[in-house]
């Protein structure tokens, strides 16, 4: 694990979010507003639970910025705000040393760039 604990409790939230919020977006269904601030409160108990320092924070800011992007309906939005958060990863990746994450999340960020620039470009 690398040592990654804030990553790690970050995963579970994650996992928790992506159980809510699957059926809904299967149905086609709006994600409560409570729900958002329950999962976002959850990361942050969570987060100062599990701090290990000033990098430890990159993980719950990331989770709390997904759980927005993915509770939000425009897909503008949450295209945007992958750029950030890869940014943010490939710093937390640093960090921890993970060569493998630092790489995936570069991967992801340039492609993150041309979807965002395919939205800007249909105008």
């Amino acid at each position: 694990m690398l040592g990654a604990i804030s990553d790690f409790t970050m995963n579970m939230v994650s996992i928790i979010r992506n159980i809510w919020f699957y059926p809904n977006a299967k149905a086609n269904k709006k994600n409560d507003i409570t729900i958002f601030i329950v999962l976002c409160v959850l990361s942050i108990i969570i987060g100062v639970c599990s701090f290990d320092g000033i990098f430890s924070i990159l993980p719950v800011i990331i989770t709390i910025i997904f759980t927005y992007s993915v509770w939000q309906d425009n897909n503008k939005v949450y295209r945007l705000l992958d750029l950030p958060m890869s940014i943010m990863w490939i710093t937390y990746n640093t960090y921890c040393q993970s060569l493998f994450g630092i790489i995936a999340e570069s991967i992801l960020l340039i492609l993150e760039i041309i979807a965002v620039i395919k939205i800007y470009q249909k105008k």
